[in-house]
Parts: C-alpha cells; structure tokens; sequence
C-alpha cells in the first residue's frame, strides 16, 4: 500500500470513529467496514476487499465503505475496478476529496493525464487538509511536467 493510501486510510478511520463517538454505536456495516481497514493496513487485501463488500450489501450509501475498496482494487493492480468504486463513492458523496485522490491516482497510473489533474485540482477545492493539498499539488506538477 502506498503511502498516500495509508495516510487518506488512517484519516478517514479517524473521521468516522468521531462520528460513530458522537453517535453512541456502531452497526453492522461500519463494523465490517472497520473490519476490512484493519485488514487492508495488514496487507490482506482479498480480506479487506470482502469485509468492504459486506458493509455495502448492509448500507449501499456508504460512500467511505466503497472509497476504502476502491483502495484496495487499485493496491492489487485493479484500476478499472478501483475507478469503479471511487465513481460510486464520489456519487454518494460529492465532497469526499479522498475519492478524488484517489480516482487521480488510477487515472495516472493508466495514462489518463487530463482527468488525473481535473481530479487533483477537485481535491485542492474541496478539503481543507494542507497534506491532502499538498499531495494533490504535487501530483499536478509531476503531470504536468
């Protein structure tokens, strides 16, 4: 896993762990979805890929569940079905910039210039994290170069 992944991977459990806080629980879909975090920062990518799967079956709107597997597709090589998810996360939820770095990441890894920046540039306009900016920014240049 690269090291951009883990960074967007440890922010988003972050994120949702202080939401479930504030929520008081968390069900059947976020355990699994936990589940397949673990499991894919240990490098069980197959795992994790399963555990996300089950949490979208249990919640089909979760967004974050299908960036995450995004993640994992595009990790063992799978970019078309790591663009895949990340339309689908992106669609549930337009503002999650990670889905955006993400999807900009496999779009360069297949060539695809022109989208990869349009995806880095929507990231520089949706998140306020100066790391995620900062990577984005760094990703532009390199494309641009």
């Amino acid at each position: 896993m690269n090291r951009g992944h883990i960074v967007l991977l440890l922010g988003l459990v972050l994120l949702l762990g202080g939401v479930l806080a504030a929520c008081g629980g968390l069900s059947e879909a976020e355990k699994h979805y936990n589940a397949g975090v673990e499991l894919q920062e240990q490098g069980h990518l197959e795992e994790a890929i399963a555990d996300y799967n089950k949490a979208i079956e249990l919640d089909p709107n979760f967004a974050v569940a299908y960036s995450n597997r995004g993640a994992a597709y595009a990790d063992l090589g799978e970019s078309q079905q790591a663009i895949a998810d990340y339309n689908k996360a992106i669609e549930l939820d337009p503002s999650l910039a990670e889905a955006y770095f993400n999807r900009g990441v496999a779009y360069k890894v297949q060539g695809e210039k022109a989208e990869a920046i349009a995806d880095f540039e929507k990231v520089i306009t949706l998140t306020a994290d100066p790391q995620l900016i900062e990577m984005a920014t760094q990703q532009i240049e390199e494309l641009e170069e």
